[in-house]
């Protein structure tokens, strides 16, 4: 996943869907998670009839022999003075002609929270991710929008775990001098007899 911050100005690898033609990228520190940019989604009205949603997407590929897979980001939301509800927000994932929107959220005045979809069922799969927005009363919808910001795709796949996952493979740290060391257990397995840490 690229871009997963905004900062590209044209929104590029992200493309637009439904009724957008352009990525909506808008340049405020201010309200940005983080650097400069964010995706900005909604204020629209719902219509009648027709099409009611603006979405965006990444083409992203889940290799064969994944074992974690997450799709993370940050989303707000302000409705200005509009009523609570009258837009749905949702990540989006579309695997061929199958799409679905888990996590949707109602319309609402908050700040940045954060927001994560599994996509480890997708291994060995090209997929789409984004967001999607819905506009879901006529007349409604143009006060509203989702800020969304710092996207970003982790996968570990067989070739992740660790060769000293087990105590007797063990990585010796020898210096005396201080050592500072970026580790993780995402993919360690516990080994028989190995103690539980921290209750677990």
């Amino acid at each position: 996943l690229t871009n997963g911050g905004f900062e590209v100005a044209s929104g590029a690898p992200w493309q637009p869907a439904q009724l957008l033609t352009t990525i909506p990228v808008v340049v405020n520190p201010a309200v940005a998670h983080s650097g400069n940019d964010y995706l900005s989604l909604g204020n629209f009205n719902g219509p009648s009839t027709g099409p009611n949603s603006v979405a965006v997407f990444q083409t992203i590929t889940i290799p064969t022999n994944t074992l974690v897979a997450r799709f993370s980001y940050f989303w707000g939301c302000s409705i200005g003075n509009e009523a609570v509800g009258a837009d749905v927000f949702s990540p989006a994932i579309q695997d061929g002609a199958n799409g679905v929107f888990p996590d949707p959220h109602g319309s609402a005045n908050s700040g940045y929270q954060p927001g994560s979809v599994d996509l480890a069922a997708y291994a060995g799969k090209t997929i789409l991710v984004g967001f999607l927005v819905q506009a879901q009363t006529a007349g409604v919808g143009v006060q509203t929008f989702f800020a969304i910001d710092d996207a970003s795709l982790m996968v570990f796949t067989a070739d992740d775990i660790p060769a000293n996952d087990n105590f007797t493979n063990a990585t010796l740290l020898t210096t005396t001098t201080n050592v500072s060391v970026t580790v993780t257990n995402v993919v360690a397995t516990k080994e028989a007899n190995e103690p539980k840490h921290a209750g677990a």
